[in-house]
């Protein structure tokens, strides 16, 4: 059984990635940032829950790189080169598209937001997998 705190992370996290697919089903080309950002709120939330249900101590960051280095430490599942890969390629969706200047808006390509989810869905479902948490 996992730990309450555990569970809440996970519950955030799966709002973040379900909220990510419905918006990938109406008209994304205007949002595509609200994805972006979703996408790397699913996986922060996804690799702390991780770390909280194995009492691993984390700051309170958005870098996905580094929360991952520390999954690592407790699992050989979390040293896979393409985690790293989507991890440092989500990093940056957490600030950027939220405190970003106009400047921002339209920059991003649909190809950026397939990437995203995609990068969201391999880092989510290994700390899924590795919790046995099952998000049907």
């Amino acid at each position: 059984m996992l730990k309450q705190e555990t569970t809440h992370l996970i519950s955030l996290s799966l709002i973040d990635y379900k909220t990510v697919e419905y918006l990938m089903t109406v008209d994304r080309h205007r949002i595509k940032e609200v994805i972006l950002f979703y996408c790397q709120q699913a996986s922060e939330k996804a690799l702390k829950a991780y770390l909280t249900e194995h009492n691993i101590d984390f700051k309170w960051i958005h870098d996905l790189t580094k929360l991952l280095a520390s999954c690592k430490s407790v699992s050989k599942a979390f040293s896979n080169d393409k985690l790293y890969i989507y991890c440092s390629y989500l990093t940056p969706f957490a600030v950027i598209t939220r405190y970003g200047s106009g400047r921002i808006i339209n920059k991003f390509t649909m190809d950026d937001v397939h990437k995203a989810v995609r990068a969201m869905k391999r880092i989510c479902n290994a700390v899924f997998k590795e919790l046995d948490v099952n998000i049907n």
